[in-house]
């Protein structure tokens, strides 16, 4: 256990309420059953009950760190958090481009680019994460649109 967990919690718990709030804003056409909210409000109950649980373990724990964190230990947790934050950025980033410029080309932006965060320090593949981020983007949307037929955001390309 290290000491990002608790800023994880964190983003964990306001990335749920936000979910929560914009699930505010789906219409429900659905009658009678499960309608378009659904999913979002469960989604965003669970990212609010992980991070709350990541938050509470983390302190728990926080004397044991501070007690037996080294240099070393520092120097790593430095660099997880580093890598907490530009995903956190992304993130937003994301967010703010699915609207605009569609579902595919954001989701790819967004993968090829947490690919070169996790991958920070390694050799850099740049070929072959855009092929894995456009496969990926373009699974995903023909996943949602044609098998659960689901409305996604086309962007520049509707």
């Amino acid at each position: 256990m290290n000491k990002k967990t608790f800023s994880l919690g964190v983003f964990s718990i306001l990335l749920g309420i936000v979910m929560l709030i914009m699930s505010n804003g789906i219409r429900d056409f659905a009658a009678v059953g499960v309608g378009a909210k659904f999913f979002p409000r469960i989604a965003a109950s669970g990212f609010i009950i992980i991070g709350a649980l990541l938050a509470f373990q983390q302190r728990a724990v926080v004397s044991q760190l501070f007690s037996s964190a080294g240099s070393q230990d520092v120097k790593e947790d430095k660099g997880d958090m580093v890598a907490v934050w530009l995903t956190m950025g992304l993130l937003a980033i994301y967010l703010f481009l699915v609207p605009r410029l569609g579902y595919i080309l954001s989701t790819l932006i967004y993968i090829f680019g947490q690919t070169l965060i996790l991958n920070r320090g390694e050799k850099q593949h740049y070929l072959r994460f855009a092929i894995i981020a456009l496969i990926s983007a373009s699974a995903t949307y023909l996943l949602f649109v044609k098998v659960f037929r689901v409305m996604i955001p086309a962007g520049i390309f509707g």
